[in-house]
């Protein structure tokens, strides 16, 4: 899964914020049960992300204006915040995994 978003983020365009945002999402939510927080529906699965130790707060827009965007294929922001959000979480793990 982490593969895949780094290359879903390497060529990051308005037609991959979908997966893109799911793949953030699904990444948070397996770390988040790792610890033992079980949170469902992206939105809380995102905000709970700050829950875990030494990631940024993801500051990524609500689900509806990410779906927003993708389906109109405008690039309003949500794209830089899921990449910006993203690129934050492939950091912290990348710290995550060399520590261990």
């Amino acid at each position: 899964m982490i593969l895949t978003m780094r290359r879903l983020r390497a060529g990051a365009t308005p037609t991959c914020l979908r997966p893109l945002y799911r793949h953030l999402v699904l990444a948070v939510r397996l770390l988040l049960r790792e610890q033992g927080v079980w949170v469902s529906g992206p939105d809380e699965i995102l905000a709970a992300a700050a829950q875990l130790p030494g990631l940024p707060t993801l500051t990524v827009p609500a689900l509806v204006a990410v779906v927003d965007e993708w389906l109109t294929r405008s690039s309003e922001g949500a794209l830089q915040s899921v990449c910006t959000a993203v690129d934050h979480l492939l950091a912290w793990y990348a710290a995550q995994v060399s520590a261990a």
